[in-house]
């Protein structure tokens, strides 16, 4: 025989021998399930139970119990599964509707974040020092001076950059549940 021949009946061997074993095993621990058994009470009342563990149905009337009714009970406890969900739209956002643009429904601290973008007016910009700074004007006639950083307007803005005649402000907005920012650059009207 050659080499080739040796290895291959070698791994047959091998094969059979563990698909056998494995079989034994599975035999010895398993035994035979009760579907295979046809439903039907070898053991005599009084015999120990079955292999699973539980009584057989003649133990059971031997003690004055009936047997479970297992395609009932079943049946009991898929209904409970199958039970309608009624979804209570009291207070509750329809799920399949989209997402509106989120406007903070807070009351702000500061004076200057009760305003939109569009009320105030940029009217004038501090630009040879050394921390620039942007002059405002609101619906009232005041002036109102911001800095780099600093909080601006009704969505939640700050002033990201003052630059020699513009000012650029980021503006966040939750749309279908993930936030987005918004550039503006404003520039001085003359």
């Amino acid at each position: 025989m050659s080499r080739d021949a040796k290895v291959l009946a070698a791994y047959l061997a091998t094969g059979i021998f563990s698909v056998a074993l494995a079989f034994a095993v599975s035999v010895q621990w398993m035994g035979r399930s009760s579907a295979q058994e046809g439903g039907s009470a070898e053991s005599a009342p009084g015999d120990s139970p079955s292999e699973s563990g539980l009584p057989s149905a003649a133990d059971l009337e031997q003690l004055g119990q009936a047997p479970p009714n297992s395609a009932q009970s079943d049946l009991q406890e898929i209904e409970g599964f199958l039970q309608p969900y009624i979804y209570d739209t009291n207070n509750r956002r329809d799920p399949f509707e989209v997402y509106p643009d989120f406007v903070p429904s807070y009351t702000p601290t500061d004076p200057n974040q009760g305003l939109g973008l569009d009320q105030m007016r940029l009217v004038g910009i501090m630009w040879d020092i050394k921390k620039p700074k942007a002059m405002f004007q609101l619906p009232t006639n005041e002036i109102r001076v911001f800095g780099r950083d600093e909080s601006i307007g009704n969505r939640d803005g700050y002033i990201a950059a003052i630059r020699e005649g513009e000012v650029v402000v980021v503006e966040s907005s939750n749309r279908k549940g993930e936030t987005v920012y918004r550039t503006r650059v404003l520039r001085i009207e003359r």
